[in-house]
């Protein structure tokens, strides 16, 4: 496009739809659902438009003029966070801030929903479900580098009137996420494990932690709805609000296969600081969209096992 990025261009009717990190786990679901809706959908990676660099930045939202931004791209992962703490925070924190230091001056005037996480409430007293007014605890650089986000979005709301909806999503899974996250790792050691690409043998991590899961297919609805209808500069979870044990993913992820598979723990796998329990409150977010999770854990389980068996038997 001659300017130092390119854009997909889906189709054109309704709303201008930025997604940042459009080529994530999270990215594709939510362009398919802007496409369903009629929408005029551009998706950015960052080797497409280096976020932290002012200046790309503001030439892509000026080119674009969106209507509204959906700010997915980042650095996600806790154990990166650990090991490069440096890059995570200086990705997650410039790339909103130039995206917010651009839309305050766009024509369009941009809602920009801002993908927090619930790792920003990190390890606290209580294990009752967590509420968008507790405190703020996080156990890592990632936690920490979303509640900064968080932060520099509410203060370019307050300030200067960037209509920013802020999220704090708790887990979400679903097929094609990378085997890095928990139910995916579980899902393709037994895929390979059936197709005889390994020992019958899965290694695991701490199972006793406790986790609130929704589906991606189910939290893009989710984002859409909030850009649509949340108030601007009020934090909302965006969970459902059911506690999981890990153990439980396992045994049910075990249940869909006829192999007799032995689990082992694996101390590599375990985190550094793990938080035992983290289950969501999100009625403030369901009162003011009418979200509601439609697809139910154990279907979100067995189309990722599905994902890998068709995946590794090509």
């Amino acid at each position: 496009m001659g300017s130092g990025f390119s854009l997909i261009i889906i189709r054109s009717m309704s709303k201008k739809i930025l997604i940042t990190g459009s080529e994530g786990f999270v990215g594709p679901y939510l362009r398919e659902l802007a496409v369903l809706k009629g929408d005029d959908v551009f998706g950015i990676t960052q080797s497409e438009c280096d976020l932290t660099d002012f200046k790309k930045t503001d030439g892509l939202l000026n080119k674009i003029q969106p209507d509204v931004i959906f700010h997915l791209a980042g650095k996600s992962s806790v154990t990166d966070s650990l090991q490069d703490p440096f890059a995570t925070f200086s990705t997650n924190i410039f790339s909103v801030l130039n995206i917010l230091e651009s839309a305050r001056q766009l024509k369009s005037k941009p809602v920009i929903l801002s993908a927090g996480s619930s790792e920003e409430y990190g390890i606290l007293s209580s294990t009752a479900p967590l509420k968008e007014e507790m405190p703020l605890n996080p156990t890592s650089p990632y936690g920490s580098s979303k509640v900064i986000q968080e932060n520099i979005a509410l203060q370019y709301f307050k300030h200067f009137k960037v209509k920013v909806v802020l999220s704090r999503t708790f887990n979400h899974t679903g097929p094609k996420q990378g085997p890095r996250a928990v139910a995916p790792a579980f899902a393709r050691q037994i895929a390979e494990i059936e197709l005889g690409l390994k020992a019958p043998l899965l290694k695991v991590g701490n199972l006793e932690a406790v986790r609130d899961f929704s589906d991606v297919r189910d939290i893009v609805k989710a984002y859409y709805l909030a850009s649509e209808k949340c108030d601007f500069g009020i934090p909302y979870n965006i969970s459902s609000d059911k506690a999981v044990k890990i153990a439980d993913i396992l045994e049910t992820l075990l249940s869909f296969s006829k192999i007799r598979i032995t689990v082992e723990k694996d101390p590599n796998l375990f985190r550094p600081v793990d938080v035992p329990i983290k289950v969501g409150d999100s009625s403030r977010f369901r009162r003011k969209t009418g979200w509601e999770n439609k697809i139910p854990l154990e279907k979100t389980l067995l189309d990722i096992l599905n994902y890998f068996r068709n995946e590794l038997a090509k």
